[in-house]
C-alpha cells in the first residue's frame, strides 16, 4: 500500500481513539496501533511515547495525591571539587582564592552546585589557572569529573 495520508484520533481526554490512513486510490483504512507500526515505524514510536506521556499526565491529573518523582539536579559538586583538590594538595589555594574576594566566597557559599555554563565561575578559572599552576584545560577537566 503506498500512504498519502495518515490520520490519528485521540477522545477528548487524551486516549487514543483510531487511526486511518489513505491510499492514493482515496479509500481510508482503519488502523489499529499494531498497522500504525507498519505503516510508518519512526512515527510509530515517536507517536507511542507522547501517548505513553499523555497517558501518565492524565493518571496524575486524575490522582492529585499522585507523589510526583524529585526533579534530578545535576551540576559539579563543590564537596567534590574541594575532595579532588585536596588530594592533588591545592586545597589551600582553593581557600586563599576564594577568600581573596568577599563576593567570590558569598557565591560559593550561597551555590548549591557549580556549572560551567554560568558566567561568574568561567571568569575565575584564569584567575585560578594563574596562581595554581594548572591550565584551564586541566581546571575544567577536574570540574567536569565532580559533576554529581
Amino acid at each position: 500500500m503506498s500512504t498519502e495520508r495518515i490520520i490519528i484520533t485521540f477522545n477528548q481526554d487524551g486516549s487514543w481513539r483510531g487511526a486511518s490512513s489513505t491510499d492514493f486510490g482515496g479509500q481510508p483504512l482503519p488502523l489499529s496501533l499494531s498497522d500504525l507500526s507498519s505503516v510508518c515505524p519512526d512515527l510509530n514510536t515517536a507517536l507511542l511515547a507522547t501517548i505513553s506521556e499523555l497517558e501518565a499526565k492524565l493518571a496524575a491529573s486524575e490522582n492529585p495525591n499522585a507523589v510526583s518523582p524529585e526533579p534530578v539536579i545535576t551540576g559539579i559538586s563543590k564537596l567534590a571539587v574541594r575532595r579532588k583538590l585536596r588530594e592533588l594538595g591545592y586545597e589551600s589555594m582553593l581557600d586563599d582564592f576564594l577568600n581573596a574576594d568577599n563576593l567570590r566566597l558569598k557565591d560559593w557559599n550561597d551555590a548549591q552546585i557549580l556549572s560551567l555554563s554560568d558566567a561568574l565561575l568561567v571568569s575565575v578559572i584564569p584567575d585560578f589557572a594563574a596562581i595554581s599552576g594548572l591550565s584551564e584545560a586541566q581546571i575544567k577537566d577536574l570540574l567536569n569529573s565532580c559533576i554529581a
